[in-house]
C-alpha cells in the first residue's frame, strides 16, 4: 500500500504507459527493441521505463527490462478494467431505456453477447432468449413486457411437451395479457410444469435457462412505448449467480397468478 495518495498517479502512469508494461509483462527487452517493437520514439521509451520502474512495476537486469510480479498483476487488472468499460459501452443501447435506479451488475455485462433490436433482424433478441428458454430443461424468468407474444406460446408449448419446467414472475401488464390470451399459455399454467406469479412493475426482463450445456442468464429491455431494445446474454457463473439472486428477491415479493378457471 502506498498510503500517500498515489493511486491517481498510478492510474495516470498506467493510462499513458500500459503499452510498454503489457509488452514487458510477456517479454524481456532493452530500449532498442522497445523502440522497434512498439513504434515509438526513444525519448518516449525512456520516460515510460523511468516512470514504470519508479512505481516498482519493472525489474532491470543487465540493461534489459521485464515486468515485476506487481507489474504483471497491475497490467492484468488494468486490462480487465478497460475490458469491463468496453463491455458496458457495448451494452449501452440495450440499457438506455432502463431506469437509473434499476439494479444492474457489471458481472452481467462482462464478456456478454449483445443482441440489438435493429434491422435487418429486429426480433433477434427475443428469438435468442426464446431459443435459450425452449432448449433448456428448466427456466426461470422475470417478464416486464410482452414484446413478442409468440415467444410465450413457444415456451408454453415446450412445457406442454414435457421438455421444460418453467417459472415466471410477471408484471401487472404481462399478467393482463396472460389472463386475456388463454390458449396454450392457460393450458400450460394449469399443469404442474409452469408456475406463474405476479408483482408490480419490473425494470426489465430477466431469465436463467438451465440445460445440458450449463446455465445462461439474460436481460432483455424495451423502450417507453414497449418497443424492443435488445438483450444481453451471459453464461459466466458470476452473471448467473447475480441473475438468480435478483430473481429470488422478485419471486419473494410476488403472488401466485390464478388461472382463468380459479
Amino acid at each position: 500500500m502506498t498510503g500517500t495518495g498515489q493511486g491517481s498517479d498510478v492510474v495516470d502512469v498506467l493510462t499513458r504507459r500500459i503499452e510498454v508494461l503489457d509488452f514487458l509483462s510477456g517479454s524481456t527487452a532493452g530500449k532498442d527493441r522497445l523502440v522497434t517493437e512498439l513504434g515509438v520514439s526513444r525519448s518516449t521509451v525512456n520516460r515510460a521505463l523511468r516512470e514504470l520502474e519508479g512505481l516498482g512495476f519493472l525489474t532491470r537486469v543487465d540493461g534489459e527490462y521485464t515486468a515485476s510480479t506487481t507489474g504483471r498483476l497491475v497490467a492484468r487488472q488494468y486490462g480487465e478494467f478497460v475490458a469491463g468499460l468496453e463491455d458496458s459501452c457495448d451494452a449501452q443501447p440495450v440499457l438506455a431505456g432502463v431506469a437509473p435506479s434499476a439494479e444492474m451488475s457489471p458481472a452481467m455485462l462482462r464478456g456478454a453477447s449483445v443482441y440489438l433490436a435493429e434491422p435487418p433482424t429486429p426480433f433477434r433478441p427475443i428469438q435468442r432468449i426464446t431459443e435459450l428458454a425452449t432448449e433448456a430443461d428448466e427456466f426461470r424468468g422475470l417478464s416486464a413486457a410482452v414484446a413478442v407474444p409468440e415467444s410465450f406460446d413457444r415456451i408454453a408449448d415446450a412445457v406442454l411437451r414435457g421438455d421444460l419446467r418453467a417459472e415466471f414472475v410477471v408484471s401487472d401488464q404481462v399478467a393482463k395479457h396472460v389472463r386475456s390470451s388463454g390458449g396454450v399459455i392457460e393450458e400450460a399454467a394449469s399443469g404442474d410444469r409452469l408456475s406463474m406469479y405476479v408483482t408490480g412493475d419490473l425494470p426489465y426482463g430477466l431469465g436463467i435457462a438451465y440445460g445440458e450445456d450449463g446455465a445462461h442468464a439474460f436481460v432483455v429491455t424495451c423502450g417507453e412505448e414497449g418497443d424492443l431494445r435488445g438483450a444481453v446474454v451471459n453464461d459466466s457463473p458470476k452473471a448467473v449467480e447475480w441473475a438468480e439472486e435478483l430473481y429470488r428477491r422478485h419471486r419473494a415479493d410476488a403472488t401466485e397468478l390464478p388461472t382463468a378457471s380459479e
